[in-house]
């Protein structure tokens, strides 16, 4: 009981209410993260930080989240390392015999709307923001590939590179 807390005098000279307050909060968040995999037999060495990171998944295994909402759709991909507030943050499935595996995402927005793209490495705010199924796509610097939506093979390195990406004859493309 949260009144019971505050009253005990234990709890440190000079931890205040508001102290405390925020400390049960980050604790209810950090539950959302990878809630779903408690107790599950197939869902394992994950690593979720940051509310509701990877708080879907279900079956998947060998996941790195990190930030608020990183991850939050994805059920079961698998070797995953998505970084950064909103990354990644509609990748849903995947395992080796699947799609949506071996996806690196750095930076707010990266990889953002990536649902089932393979090998994709997006390093920057707003890499590869529109990329969906696209695989092996290497995307450095802010909004680098931004418009890309299924491209695959691109190499795009420094800010806005292959930003307007319209994906007819994309694949390949080096900016």
């Amino acid at each position: 009981n949260l009144q019971k807390m505050l009253e005990l005098e234990p709890l440190g000279k000079g931890m205040g209410e508001e102290n405390i307050l925020e400390m049960l909060k980050e604790k209810e968040s950090a539950k959302e993260a990878l809630q779903n995999q408690e107790g599950r037999s197939g869902t394992v060495n994950n690593t979720a930080v940051g509310h509701r990171a990877g708080a879907s998944m279900t079956s998947g295994y060998e996941n790195t989240f990190v930030g608020s909402n990183a991850g939050v759709a994805n059920t079961n991909g698998a070797a995953n390392t998505i970084i950064g507030a909103n990354t990644a943050d509609s990748l849903t499935t995947g395992d080796f015999n699947d799609i949506g595996n071996f996806n690196t995402g750095l930076g707010s927005y990266s990889l953002n709307a990536i649902r089932s793209g393979t090998g994709n490495t997006g390093l920057g705010t707003n890499a590869g923001l529109a990329l969906t199924t696209g695989g092996s796509n290497t995307l450095i610097g802010y909004n680098s590939g931004r418009t890309a939506t299924s491209s695959s093979n691109l190499i795009a390195i420094e800010d806005s590179a292959l930003y307007s990406t319209n994906n007819t004859g994309a694949n390949g493309s080096v900016g």
